[in-house]
């Protein structure tokens, strides 16, 4: 919504070209002109932000981050995989084309908008392309609700538009390729904590948490935060 914004700014590069002789009558409109102009622009985008659905992360990830290795999870932890079932249910999902066709990977089965560069020509019942983030966030601009599956680099990219993290932390530290972000604790609450321990069908223990974005964050770290 923010890209859409400034391409509109963009769009009138003399917005804020007035007249060296602010008494003319040519300098006066122009200063009536440019404050029209960006008052459209603020409703423009509080416009936008009103039309923009909630936004949620959801991942698994160890302690050090990792939440994957050859596109598959390194980890089968039935529990949480029903926990992402029953919190997901009936929503829409953002995925990347790489996790969308991941052999373990979980889909909605209500809708599906998959980010690619190469959408096909036949989508599959319940699936939508989009070529980047604004498009997908167009098409689900009347959803309340939007769930986003990652893979590494759509998380990036959603972290910092997110209203809300169902993060579970694995008690491990385990190799793998792909990361989840580093997120600012001076930016997110911890709301909710399940802890499950390790047994004959969950080789580790973990914890799921949600996270609430406390104000406008800007999730970048910076020292003397704490970080997560």
């Amino acid at each position: 919504m923010q890209g859409t914004v400034l391409k509109i700014l963009a769009s009138r590069d003399e917005w804020l070209i007035l007249s060296d002789d602010r008494q003319s009558i040519h300098g006066q409109f122009q200063i009536v002109t440019d404050l029209h102009y960006i008052f459209t622009v603020i409703i423009l985008y509080q416009t936008a932000l009103q039309n923009k659905p909630q936004l949620y992360l959801i991942a698994a990830m160890s302690e050090n981050h990792v939440i994957g290795i050859n596109n598959r999870l390194p980890w089968h932890l039935p529990d949480e995989w029903a926990n992402f079932r029953r919190v997901t249910h009936g929503k829409a999902f953002i995925t990347g084309s790489k996790s969308y066709t991941a052999p373990d990977a979980l889909h909605s089965t209500y809708r599906n908008i998959v980010l690619t560069k190469h959408p096909t020509e036949q989508a599959d019942s319940g699936v939508e392309y989009a070529t980047d983030l604004d498009q997908a966030l167009s098409l689900l601009r009347e959803e309340n609700e939007v769930f986003v599956l990652g893979g590494a680099s759509v998380f990036v990219q959603t972290l910092p538009l997110a209203d809300k993290l169902f993060l579970t932390i694995v008690h491990a530290h385990i190799d793998g390729d792909a990361v989840f972000p580093a997120i600012s604790l001076a930016d997110w609450e911890l709301v909710s904590s399940n802890y499950h321990g390790s047994d004959d069908d969950h080789a580790y223990s973990f914890s799921m948490n949600v996270y609430e974005r406390k104000g406008n964050g800007s999730d970048q770290a910076s020292d003397g935060q704490p970080i997560l």
